[in-house]
């Protein structure tokens, strides 16, 4: 990533307020936004304001994804509107409507878990089918790709950064089993929904009604429907919430099919298992050492 800049170079600035028909008045910076080369509130001529990010570097892709996908969003969808996105001269530049609100306290606090799961259950109605037919189904992103093979791997003698002599006592038990569950992700997660896939507490905003606003579409794809649901719980669950209870009285929950959804807990259980094994991760990252046979076990994670 390149060193992170306080101000857009003057063409894309001039670009920007081209394209809003207002000057830029102030800049305020954002700290923490992920996979950018600037990020900031700006306010503008006339006291509105925007939020601008822009990337020169390898996420351009992802912020195309998130261009598009954006510009398909129904209005009634809580999120930040997209005013404008263009590409200059190596930079992308993605400017949507400023929104009051902070991420989600951590550890989750059962108000902020309810807005989430009500944000969640909004989507999942207004984006099924999704509005958006031209996008990445999860299914071929999880059938192609090594990140979700870990358990079968192991089972076959094959090398990951999870090695043999690692897994947890129960994970050696059940190995096969898992390589089992693990081999049916990518049935398991079809579907026309269009999802976020992203979970991340810093892509939610909690205004000051209490209302979940979800941030950040770069990793969307389509999938089934409880994907988003289900890839959330495990993070509120290492928090104390209860998820198997969650999922269940959840309407995107309703009528999943119980293997469906372990086989998808097992892969995403085997991905974070193998990453926090990799060289250079941190030794607080997340394990995927809680999901069993059966249950909708618990994993904390930022996603896939």
């Amino acid at each position: 990533m390149n060193p992170r800049v306080e101000t857009l170079p003057r063409h894309l600035t001039a670009e920007l307020e081209r394209r809003l028909g207002r000057t830029v008045a102030a800049v305020h910076p954002a700290p923490g936004v992920y996979a950018s080369d600037f990020a900031a509130v700006l306010t503008l001529a006339g006291a509105s304001a925007v939020f601008v990010k822009a990337t020169r570097h390898r996420h351009r892709a992802d912020y195309r994804t998130e261009a598009a996908v954006a510009s398909a969003l129904p209005r009634e969808l809580a999120t930040p509107r997209l005013r404008c996105w263009f590409e200059r001269a190596g930079w992308i530049v993605l400017c949507f409507d400023a929104v009051a609100g902070a991420p989600p306290a951590q550890p989750w606090r059962p108000g902020n878990v309810a807005a989430v799961l009500a944000s969640l259950a909004h989507r999942a109605r207004l984006l099924t089918p999704s509005p958006l037919r031209a996008l990445r189904g999860l299914p071929e992103l999880m059938a192609g790709t090594g990140r979700f093979t870990v358990w079968r791997d192991l089972a076959a003698g094959r090398p990951r950064a999870l090695s043999p002599d690692r897994p947890t006592p129960w994970q050696a038990d059940h190995l096969h089993h898992l390589a089992e569950r693990e081999a049916r992700r990518a049935s398991a997660v079809a579907g026309t929904s269009l999802l976020h896939f992203d979970p991340r507490a810093d892509n939610y905003l909690i205004d000051a009604a209490g209302r979940a606003r979800v941030v950040d579409w770069s990793r969307a794809c389509l999938g089934a429907p409880w994907v988003d649901l289900a890839t959330f719980l495990p993070s509120a669950a290492t928090d104390g919430h209860d998820p198997e209870r969650l999922f269940a009285t959840h309407p995107a929950g309703a009528d999943v099919p119980p293997d469906d959804l372990d086989a998808y807990l097992a892969a995403l259980a085997g991905h974070w298992a193998d990453v926090v094994h990799r060289p250079g991760r941190p030794v607080a990252a997340p394990t995927g050492a809680a999901v069993s046979p059966g249950s909708s076990g618990a994993l904390r994670g930022s996603g896939p």
